[in-house]
């Protein structure tokens, strides 16, 4: 039980630099901006599973992989912090995706991630 709660500290503190710390520099902001999302990595997250980080072809593919840690993550109360700090929805909407495919895609991304964790939030209540 320990490991389980210091795996969810872990994840909602990496999921947390994701929507404050990570990502700073222009020239990894305008990577992102520009990038396409890995499919592979994308599968796993359409799968409700953390994304395999082999499978990165870019770093938004990072961001990707910091939601993914959502299915990774066992507790209510853990759930509870990422939702009420809405942790998600501000590490994806810090950029300005230029591609629309990718832009339509982060959107659909952050509305699943959102979903599950309000569904583990009243699931564990």
């Amino acid at each position: 039980m320990f490991c389980k709660i210091i795996k969810d500290a872990d994840k909602i503190d990496l999921i947390y630099e994701g929507a404050e710390i990570y990502w700073k520099k222009p020239e990894v902001i305008e990577e992102i901006e520009r990038a396409k999302l890995s499919p592979k990595m994308l599968e796993d997250f359409y799968q409700y599973k953390l994304a395999d980080i082999r499978n990165k072809i870019s770093q938004l593919d990072e961001v990707l992989r910091f939601t993914s840690y959502i299915f990774d993550i066992n507790f209510g109360y853990s759930f509870k912090i990422l939702k009420e700090n809405n942790y998600i929805s501000k590490m994806i909407d810090r950029f300005d995706y230029q591609m629309p495919e990718t832009k339509e895609e982060m959107m659909k991304i952050k509305e699943i991630a959102n979903e599950y964790i309000e569904k583990k939030c009243n699931q564990y209540k």
